[in-house]
């Protein structure tokens, strides 16, 4: 729509020009006739009629312009005053906007202030302690609960590095868990670490630490909780003491026992054994004596008896204590087992062993000869085997012993559960006894390949150790010639 100045200026224009040409022509002509009148001055009207045209278009070319300038600074006033009107509409738009804007964040400004009254005062009233650090560890805020684990007040606390309350021997693991922290190497970690109380006594906390980072994923601060566990963990001491106490106690009664054993077994071959042989003899001596005919068969039953009564008590002895074990050691000893489960079994058993010293305590003999007599008595009621084999080795300086069988095998993850439901030689007691001396099991079983259990022992160290003539004779001697050296 064309605006009101491009109309009415242009019309208004011409109409002057309009009324200014007749005027002035009709002054023109007034005095061309006077000049031509008083003067006697004679003009070629044509000429006039050109020169009073240019002056014409002098005088419209000069209102014109006069008139088109005024025209555009009115229409350039026009849009200037009709765009001030939009940028003032939008200036107050965009001022009730701020306005609104305004009062919502003072609304959300007012909602985390009280939100962050309630987390301040969920933080004082914790029981756990609460501390906010900044990314170099010293500490901004914290909570009642941290300043009476500590014994120190709020301000004592704030402004002092967190690492100064920790007891210097966890200072390192601490630092090395906050530097991986704030590089980025974990979001969360937890320590359990000891701390030095006001009153120079050690409080025992279970630390947990996160970073909050930016935007940008630039760490900000880290906020640190600690649980007294000061109680608990000497109530898990305790506990501690009291398995180490049971271990000691279970490895005595094992060795006690096994001393019982081996003196029953000794009283058995020096009294009785020795008594039983005499008699014998005397028997013998009494065959000899008496008539044939009327006491021969009776005499030779009794000796039969004798014979019976001395092999059982000798099967006795080496049942409760195989004097091999003592005498020749626990590698021979651990052969005539084999042997003896062959025989009493029917379980076929290969053992392996190299020719390196393998020097034992008493103690780490007994303890290996019975735990692999309790492994082989498991095969033989549980495994479903038909062959075993068991390999004697120097590991460093540890003794290695390995069995193996073809049986059945069994879930290893059941022994943790069922621990407190073994009994006597179990495989729980075994590892017990063995970790009381040093020593360790290892346990690889499943269902298709049977089992195969490590047990380690630490060996002495002696110097220039060679074997005995009695070792030497046994090696090289069959399994009855060997029960015949007992």
């Amino acid at each position: 729509m064309l605006s009101r100045s491009k109309i009415i200026y242009p019309a208004l224009a011409i109409f002057l020009l309009t009324l200014l040409n007749i005027i002035f022509f009709y002054i023109f002509n007034i005095s061309i006739d006077y000049l031509q009148s008083t003067y006697k001055i004679h003009s070629d009207y044509p000429i006039s009629i050109i020169i009073l045209a240019l002056l014409i278009a002098g005088n419209a070319y000069f209102v014109i312009n006069k008139l088109s300038i005024n025209s555009i600074l009115l229409s350039e006033k026009t849009i200037i005053e009709r765009k001030l009107k939009e940028a003032l509409s939008e200036i107050k738009k965009a001022n009730n906007d701020l306005l609104l804007e305004i009062a919502e964040r003072n609304d959300i400004e007012k909602d985390l202030i009280e939100s962050e009254e309630q987390i301040r005062t969920i933080i004082q009233k914790a029981p756990t302690g609460i501390a906010l650090l900044d990314k170099d560890g010293w500490i901004l805020e914290c909570n009642s609960a941290l300043q009476n684990m500590l014994g120190y007040d709020h301000d004592e606390l704030s402004g002092v590095l967190f690492v100064q309350a920790i007891h210097p021997q966890d200072v390192a693991l601490y630092k090395n868990k906050f530097t991986e922290l704030i590089n980025g190497s974990s979001d969360i970690y937890r320590i359990d670490t000891r701390y030095i109380h006001r009153e120079f006594r050690e409080v025992w906390g279970s630390l947990s630490a996160s970073v909050v980072r930016d935007v940008k994923g630039l760490p900000q601060f880290v906020i640190a909780m600690v649980e007294d566990i000061s109680t608990k963990h000497q109530a898990e001491e305790k506990i501690v003491n009291y398995q180490k106490q049971l271990q000691s106690l279970t490895s005595e009664l094992s060795l006690i026992e096994e001393r019982e054993r081996r003196r029953l077994a000794t009283n058995l071959h020096d009294h009785v054994g020795q008594v039983l042989t005499l008699i014998g003899i005397k028997i013998d001596e009494l065959h000899n004596m008496v008539s044939v005919t009327t006491c021969g068969p009776l005499i030779e039953e009794i000796r039969n008896l004798i014979k019976k009564t001395i092999k059982s008590i000798r099967s006795l002895m080496f049942e409760l204590s195989p004097p091999v074990l003592y005498d020749l050691g626990l590698e021979e000893a651990i052969e005539w087992l084999a042997e003896h489960f062959v025989k009493e079994y029917g379980l076929k058993i290969q053992v392996n062993r190299d020719e390196q010293l393998k020097p034992l305590k008493t103690e780490g003999n007994i303890i290996l000869f019975q735990a692999v007599k309790e492994l082989l008595f498991n095969i033989v009621k549980h495994a479903q085997a038909t062959t075993a084999i068991i390999y004697i080795q120097r590991a460093c300086n540890d003794l290695r012993i390995i069995v193996e069988d073809d049986g059945i095998g069994f879930e290893i993850n059941l022994i943790d559960h069922k621990q407190h439901k073994l009994k006597g030689f179990g495989l729980f007691s075994i590892y017990e006894r063995l970790e009381y001396f040093g020593g360790s099991m290892i346990i690889d079983s499943n269902k298709t390949q049977g089992t195969k259990i490590t047990l380690l022992m630490p060996m002495i160290t002696t110097r220039n150790a060679e074997l005995p003539d009695i070792l030497t004779k046994w090696k090289t001697s069959s399994a009855a010639e060997r029960l015949g050296m007992m």
